[in-house]
């Protein structure tokens, strides 16, 4: 295996993981920042 093969296949896992944790994090930041949303908003 060649080091530009080896490079590319690392490039392509790496891109996919941080894609994964992007939508991760986007996702919990979501559920967080809605439950604090609705949490305020249920004041009396």
């Amino acid at each position: 295996m060649t080091i530009g093969k080896f490079h590319q296949i690392v490039t392509k896992r790496n891109q996919i993981y941080f894609l994964v944790n992007c939508k991760y994090f986007l996702f919990s930041n979501f559920f967080l920042y809605n439950a604090l949303f609705l949490s305020k908003n249920q004041k009396p």
